[in-house]
């Protein structure tokens, strides 16, 4: 389970994130590397209410590619040491969302959106069968009530539909996909699929911690599901009741 940053760090690594892209500006193409572009989409995250640490993932991936691209056209690659936990968890950002498969979603669905469908197909496939149905645990109990929250959220967010798709992915693909949907919505959607996912996950996290011990594939899936509610940072998004 990787480390969280505080909001101080949060920061810190904003900070870099700017320099980096000084630095960068003044080696080699203040016009790739435009920190005022930068800044403009993290003044538009914070007014959509998206976490720094989604924004900082979606960055840290961009400004990576645009690196690579500006060492290959006006140098050879440069050797960077990692010295600070802030770098360690700027490059961790990116890296620990590689570990999932990416699906197939369409263009405008970035990286880790397509990692994040890669991620809850795999539950699907390899999981969602060590969740009990609510009709087999005792009525009224903890447990049957989050079974319930879980199977009436699983059927819209896993379940696949005609498209091969579930409800929830369906209609991401479909509104991200409107030409009419700029930037600040495209950042919005993914921002609230995120949240659908961190609500499903919370809840299976919790109703597997509650069921009887001594089934060692329902530990797997714990460990599974815990790893990646790290992975995806979504161990914010959680239900306030059911």
């Amino acid at each position: 389970m990787g480390p969280l940053l505080s909001k101080k760090e949060l920061n810190a690594a904003l900070e870099k994130l700017r320099e980096q892209y000084r630095r960068f500006g003044e080696k080699y193409d203040r016009q790739v590397f435009n920190l005022d572009r930068f800044n403009e989409r993290y003044m538009q995250s914070l007014r959509i209410g998206m976490p720094t640490g989604h924004f900082l993932a979606g960055e840290v991936q961009t400004f990576q590619e645009l690196k690579q691209k500006a060492e290959e056209k006006y140098a050879p690659p440069e050797e960077r040491a990692v010295s600070d936990k802030v770098d360690r968890m700027l490059e961790a950002f990116a890296a620990r969302t590689r570990r999932y498969p990416a699906a197939e979603l369409c263009p405008r669905a970035d990286e880790e959106t397509c990692r994040l469908v890669g991620m809850l197909q795999l539950f699907r496939d390899n999981w969602s069968g060590q969740l009990p149905p609510p009709r087999r645990l005792p009525p009224g109990t903890e447990v049957v009530r989050l079974a319930a929250a879980i199977e009436e959220r699983a059927f819209q967010l896993i379940v696949p539909g005609a498209g091969g798709h579930s409800r929830i992915v369906g209609d991401f693909i479909i509104s991200v996909s409107r030409i009419t949907a700029g930037e600040g919505e495209q950042a919005a959607l993914k921002k609230e699929f995120f949240k659908e996912t961190g609500f499903f996950l919370n809840l299976v996290r919790d109703l597997l911690e509650q069921l009887p011990e001594g089934a060692e594939s329902t530990g797997e899936a714990l460990a599974w599901v815990e790893e990646a509610l790290d992975a995806f940072r979504l161990r914010e998004f959680r239900l306030r009741s059911l």
